[in-house]
């Protein structure tokens, strides 16, 4: 009903989760555990396809975030948003896979770096100030990295990426109370060949 295709495991390896630690295996069935929910939510015979918004929403609810009164409001439906606590991305919107050829397995149990590269490595030097800023002032960031490429490193389609990273804001953490926590908003599309 999302009409998104995530294809959960590449069949010609095995799976890059049964070679992490069972300490990160856990973790990554946990943030599994949201995805499947929120699969079978938009799945129900009752109820029409939720928006990516109405699907972010409920993730942060599940995750035991809480995000700033106005995130809602500065969220576009065509946006990606990616929810991070400290490094480790703990969600993704459902429209990322529009342009992500990588299977759940790869992007849950594989470091970004080895993922995906951008041409230029001083982008990625003013994206972490940039989050750096936000953790540390605890208050929405306004990108100003330039709209740049990231490719696809490793997989099937090897895609190129148009990004443009849009702001960057803090969410509570209710859980563990940690302050590295927050939603990156993203504009991204494939690059035309």
């Amino acid at each position: 009903k999302l009409g998104k295709h995530v294809e959960p495991v590449h069949r010609k390896n095995d799976p890059h989760f049964l070679k992490l630690p069972f300490a990160d295996q856990a973790a990554v069935v946990e943030r599994l555990k949201v995805y499947q929910y929120l699969f079978e939510l938009s799945n129900s015979a009752d109820m029409k396809p939720p928006s990516e918004k109405r699907l972010l929403w409920l993730a942060l609810k599940l995750l035991k975030f809480v995000p700033s009164s106005d995130l809602m409001n500065i969220i576009g439906e065509e946006d990606f948003v990616e929810v991070y606590v400290g490094t480790t991305q703990v969600y993704r919107s459902f429209n990322c896979y529009d342009i992500c050829s990588y299977s759940f397995d790869e992007l849950e149990a594989v470091p970004w770096p080895e993922l995906f590269c951008r041409p230029e490595p001083s982008i990625t030097d003013d994206i972490l100030a940039e989050i750096a800023v936000v953790i540390q002032s605890r208050k929405m960031v306004v990108s100003q990295t330039s709209a740049h490429f990231v490719n696809e490193t490793s997989s099937p389609f090897q895609n190129k990426i148009l990004y443009k990273l849009k702001y960057i804001i803090p969410i509570k953490d209710l859980e563990t109370n940690r302050s590295d926590c927050f939603v990156a908003v993203i504009s991204a599309s494939l690059a035309q060949a």
